[in-house]
Parts: structure tokens; sequence; C-alpha cells
């Protein structure tokens, strides 16, 4: 009886692994087509930088101005441009920028001069205004309004 339940014991092993593999790999395949499939748009941390890039691409500039790092920027980041139908636009059509407004690192503070924070900001690659800044309270609504305007 005692060898019954070894080779018993012995059956379902093979048969637990495979369960457990065949989750593994599910898992695995499940989380690579959220990340493969979410909409999120690549930030530069630097302006001067952002803008060669939209001259040698031929972009334009969406600039995030924020005055400190902040939950209340971090949401605006989750909620406007994570996951939103006009992110592709964005990405296809300009360079996205984060500058905090006291950094240390120069951008063109007289041209994007605001009081009001967070600010967003379309300009052309040769730093022209393509439209109002957003400023205050940014939503996706707002955003995607923004981008028929700018664009």
């Amino acid at each position: 009886m005692l060898e019954g339940v070894k080779s018993f014991q012995f059956l379902n092993l093979p048969t637990v692994l495979k369960v457990k593999m065949r989750l593994y790999f599910i898992v695995v395949f499940l989380f690579y087509c959220v990340v493969a499939h979410a909409n999120y748009i690549t930030w530069q941390s630097d302006y001067e930088t952002a803008r060669k890039q939209a001259q040698n691409n031929h972009k334009n500039i969406l600039v995030f101005l924020i005055e400190e790092d902040s939950k209340r920027s971090n949401k605006i980041i989750q909620e406007s441009f994570l996951n939103q139908n006009y992110i592709e636009t964005i990405d296809e059509n300009f360079v996205a920028v984060i500058v905090r407004a006291r950094s240390k690192k120069s951008y063109p503070i007289e041209l994007l001069y605001t009081t009001t924070y967070p600010a967003l900001f379309f300009l052309s690659a040769e730093e022209l205004f393509l439209c109002d800044a957003l400023e205050g309270v940014i939503t996706p609504s707002k955003v995607r309004q923004k981008l028929l305007e700018c664009h």
C-alpha cells in the first residue's frame, strides 16, 4: 500500500508541474500583452535635448511644466498621458518633455512663463507657440481638445 501512495504522488507531480508551467507561461504572455499594448509617452527630462530631437525629427515640442514633483503632477500624467486614444498622435507629432520650473537645467523661462502650474505648452521645433498653453486643471478631454486645436 505504501508503494501505491508513492507511485500516486509521483504520477501527480509531473501533472502539477505541467499546470504550474502552463500558468507561468499564461501569466508571462498576459503581462507581455499588457506592456506591449499600453499607450504611453516617451518623456524627455531635458528641454534642450528635446528641442534638438524635435528639430532633427521634424516634430513639435510638448512641454509639461510642473512646479515640482508632486502627487498632483503624477496623477495628471497617469490620467491624461497613459492609455489615452491620443497618445499615438502625441508620439508621432511631438517630442514630449517634463520640465520642473525650479530646475537647475535651463529652459526658456521667458517663453514658458506662467504663474499657474502645471502647464502644458505646444511649441514648434523653432519654439513658436502652436496655440495657447493649457494651465492649471489638465484633463484628458482638455488635452484632446488642445491637440485638435494645436496639431
